[in-house]
């Protein structure tokens, strides 16, 4: 398995496990936010896999790249990233 394919695969996990949660009433915020959140952290570094860049140690690092490459390589097709 590629590492950006690993990636995806723990966001979808991280996805489940919220959606299991909420199935089950189990809707503590802080939980919730927690797994969203890594969530979005690890499709954020499945893109900067994808686009050959190091994966930073800092959270705000690893955001702000995730957002400079979106704006660099997506925004032709998603123009709300512009």
């Amino acid at each position: 398995m590629k590492q950006k394919e690993a990636y995806i695969e723990i966001a979808q996990r991280y996805l489940d496990s919220a959606k299991q949660h909420q199935s089950q009433e189990i809707n503590t915020p802080e939980v919730i936010g927690f797994l969203a959140y890594h969530a979005l952290e690890s499709i954020a570094v499945a893109l900067i896999v994808h686009f050959k860049s190091s994966i930073p140690l800092n959270h705000e690092t690893k955001l702000q790249m995730f957002l400079r490459l979106c704006k660099k390589n997506l925004a032709i097709t998603h123009p709300i990233l512009s």
